[in-house]
């Protein structure tokens, strides 16, 4: 991922007019979302849609779902399956072998100005966390552990735990009180 230059961690502002949805990976699935905004009433101009990450894999609508972080009222942290797009190396038979196992077949039949656009949209608008702030607090936005006990993850973080960031299982399997400060 050599030369992309994503934001480490972005803050939104608390949401005096409407309501924020927490979505989790969206892994292509456009119809859902629509059908589940449309369910919540939910208002463009005043609420908006927070995802974990994974927009792309695994669905039909991969970009049309990254094609969402240009609109004003979502937001998403990067994800694993984001980092495939990302990767510079992705075209070695290994990689794409595990990448098309994981739902990435989608990439491959993309244009050169698809993929442009792909990797244009998570540089451009996602950021690797995320917070929303609320009255007295914020609340976290991460796709998938937090490898220290405070927040937001700063850029030294990244660069030394990015694998956990975006890959670890680790807190799934833990009995360990995980809260972060």
């Amino acid at each position: 991922m050599s030369g992309m230059n994503i934001i480490t961690h972005k803050i939104l502002k608390k949401n005096n007019l409407g309501t924020d949805y927490f979505i989790g990976d969206l892994h292509g699935q456009i119809t859902s979302l629509k059908r589940i905004l449309s369910v919540v009433n939910f208002d463009p101009d005043i609420d908006r849609v927070i995802c974990t990450g994974d927009l792309v894999d695994r669905g039909a609508c991969s970009l049309e779902c990254l094609r969402l972080t240009a609109q004003g009222w979502f937001y998403s942290v990067v994800g694993n399956h984001e980092e495939f797009i990302l990767d510079e190396d992705n075209s070695s038979p290994y990689k794409r072998s595990i990448w098309e196992r994981n739902g990435g077949g989608w990439w491959f039949s993309l244009t050169d100005e698809e993929r442009q656009e792909c990797r244009a949209l998570i540089v451009n608008n996602m950021s690797f966390t995320l917070s929303v702030e609320l009255e007295d607090y914020h609340i976290g936005v991460i796709h998938s552990e937090v490898p220290m006990k405070t927040w937001p993850i700063c850029d030294s973080v990244l660069n030394e735990y990015r694998r956990e960031i975006l890959w670890g299982r680790s807190v799934i399997s833990s009995e360990e009180e995980n809260s972060i400060s």
